[in-house]
C-alpha cells in the first residue's frame, strides 16, 4: 500500500472509530438518564452516521492514486451512496423500528463531532 493510500485509509478508519465513540458516549447518557430505548435510539443515530462515513471513505479512494476524472466520479458515487444509506436506514429507524426522534436525531449530532475531529491533526 503506497504512502498516500494508507493514509487514506488511516483517516477513514480514524473518522469512523471517533463517530463510534462519540455515539457510545452519547448512548451511554441516554441509557443513564433517560431510558434503554433511548439509548439504543442514539446509538442507532451514531452508527448511521458512522457507516455512511465507511461507505464514503471506501468508495471515494477506492481508485487510489487516478486521474482528476476517476476521482471525480468516485468522489460523487461516495457521496450518493452516503446519502442513499441515510436516507434508507433514517427510514428504517424512524418508521420500521419506531425509535425515538429526539435520541436519534441528537446521536446523528454527536456522530457528526467525531467527523470534525476526526479531520484535525494532533502532533
Amino acid at each position: 500500500m503506497s504512502g498516500v493510500l494508507a493514509r487514506n485509509h488511516r483517516l477513514v478508519v480514524r473518522i469512523v472509530l471517533l463517530q463510534v465513540a462519540c455515539a457510545l458516549i452519547v448512548a451511554s447518557l441516554f441509557l443513564v438518564f433517560k431510558s434503554a430505548p433511548a439509548g439504543l435510539a442514539a446509538l442507532a443515530g451514531g452508527l448511521i452516521v458512522a457507516v455512511g462515513s465507511a461507505v464514503f471513505g471506501w468508495r471515494a479512494f477506492k481508485p487510489g492514486i487516478a486521474g482528476a476524472a476517476a476521482l471525480s466520479v468516485a468522489m460523487y458515487a461516495g457521496v450518493a451512496l452516503k446519502w442513499l444509506w441515510f436516507a434508507i436506514a433514517l427510514y428504517v429507524a424512524l418508521a420500521r423500528l419506531r425509535l425515538e426522534a429526539e435520541p436519534l436525531l441528537i446521536g446523528l449530532v454527536a456522530a457528526q463531532v467525531g467527523y470534525w475531529a476526526g479531520l484535525m491533526r494532533f502532533k
